[in-house]
């Protein structure tokens, strides 16, 4: 799932439309440690070019041109697609690819595809996105959510452990963003990253039914942890 790719590309959009950041800079933070990133368009949404590959210094002054307001951050999974609501066609390429970045406004959405240590950006025709929830909301759920599984994992004594996140492991930040929601998005992706590598092994669970119910809970702990990745990525607070 290219969680972080889709976060760099979301807040860097959104800090282009408030003008804290050059396309120039932008583009190569998008980008960060990846060998490249290329945007196909074959629908020709973007009105670039519709028959190869482009770079994002040519892409983002066009999708600036398609929304004006709000980029937002979905990352569907089974059972729960969040924001998204159609077409089929991107609906069904975001939740393969566990992520996606869309104009509020409609009309344009992009998939990440990893090819290799390069990543391909794919545009789809979307659907106006559902509004987000905001960052206190779903913060609040994910609280909720880990003590509740913390308590689960502490009686069966099979919560496993995995090696420490840091900060610099995630994303280069985007300017613009209140410190607040710097905060939720460093610890919603902490507690991503921490889930899947527990979910990488069954914790010292000593019957399939530990290991089940294991599972169901560091599952239930990523997901309200996207959830709020997502409404903390995508929320914008009114500009006075």
């Amino acid at each position: 799932m290219e969680v972080d790719a889709s976060v760099r590309l979301t807040t860097h959009l959104n800090a282009l439309l408030a003008n804290r950041v050059s396309v120039e800079v932008a583009a190569k933070q998008i980008v960060a440690g990846d060998v490249a990133h290329h945007v196909v368009d074959p629908d020709d949404l973007l009105g670039v070019d519709s028959t190869r590959a482009i770079t994002w210094e040519r892409a983002l002054p066009h999708c600036l041109t398609v929304e004006r307001s709000q980029w937002q951050l979905a990352l569907p999974r089974p059972g729960g697609l969040g924001c998204l609501r159609g077409p089929v066609e991107f609906n069904t390429a975001a939740l393969t690819a566990g992520a996606a970045v869309l104009a509020s406004g409609g009309e344009l959405g992009l998939v990440p595809i990893r090819v290799g240590n390069a990543l391909q950006w794919r545009a789809y025709r979307a659907e106006p996105p559902v509004p987000p929830p905001s960052p206190y909301e779903t913060e609040r759920a994910l609280r909720e959510v880990v003590l509740e599984a913390a308590r689960t994992l502490e009686s069966l004594d099979v919560a496993g452990s995995g090696p420490g996140w840091r900060p610099g492991d995630v994303a280069v930040w985007a300017p613009g963003y209140p410190p607040r929601q710097r905060e939720s998005i460093a610890k919603a992706l902490q507690m991503i990253t921490a889930t899947e590598l527990a979910l990488a092994d069954d914790g010292g669970s000593i019957s399939s039914w530990e290991a089940d119910l294991r599972t169901r809970e560091l599952r239930r702990v990523r997901d309200a942890a996207g959830d709020a990745l997502a409404s903390a990525v995508s929320w914008i607070r009114p500009q006075n």
